[in-house]
């Protein structure tokens, strides 16, 4: 999984390196929470929630600011964060190994927007 979300980490950066917000920077984070999720045991609850802050934030820019269209549209992602927050993961670890990591809240769409998360970081 390390691995893996490095990948998507610097597709995003590629993808996002001209155009901060598209509908291929919304799809690879959407994919890195998928990821996160299906090895909840390797990926920490606060990445998970690093993630999917991040991937409501690009889906917020690219679709709009609508309530409840994340979950609506996501239905199956949603479970498995459900799945993957009742399973727990490596406590207050972002990613087996690594160190914990700050910064749980959400993004504001007008914030800088931060560095793609990584398992390293």
């Amino acid at each position: 999984a390390d691995l893996a979300l490095q990948g998507f980490a610097q597709a995003l950066e590629f993808a996002t390196a001209r155009e901060p917000f598209s509908v291929i920077s919304c799809m690879i984070t959407l994919r890195m929470l998928h990821l996160a999720c299906l090895a909840a045991d390797e990926v920490g609850a606060k990445m998970r929630k690093r993630l999917e802050a991040i991937a409501r934030e690009h889906f917020r820019m690219v679709f709009g600011p609508w309530p409840g269209a994340f979950e609506a549209l996501n239905p199956e992602l949603m479970q498995l964060l459900a799945e993957a927050s009742a399973r727990g993961g490596p406590a207050a670890a972002g990613v087996r190994g690594g160190s914990a990591e700050g910064g749980d809240s959400e993004v504001q769409p007008g914030a800088k927007r931060p560095k793609a998360a990584t398992p390293d970081e």
